[in-house]
């Protein structure tokens, strides 16, 4: 059980730095040169960090860990 946790905080702790490169992405001047990339870039943000949230908590799995 501590393994899996321990796995989960690693898993999250990588999901977190892929984060974080993906935001200085966005904001980088290469993320600037297409005009249309605003609403672009916004939408492609939401659904990493929908992406990620079920990721962290395992909805994209077909079937999730059950807690006993």
């Amino acid at each position: 059980m501590d393994d899996k946790h321990a796995n989960d905080d690693q898993q999250t702790k990588e999901l977190d730095q892929q984060y974080a490169l993906f935001r200085l992405w966005l904001i980088s001047p290469q993320a600037q040169v297409n005009p249309h990339l605003g609403p672009e870039a916004m939408i492609e943000e939401a659904m990493w960090m929908a992406w990620k949230e079920g990721y962290r908590y395992g909805k994209h799995q077909k079937n999730p860990a059950r807690t006993k």
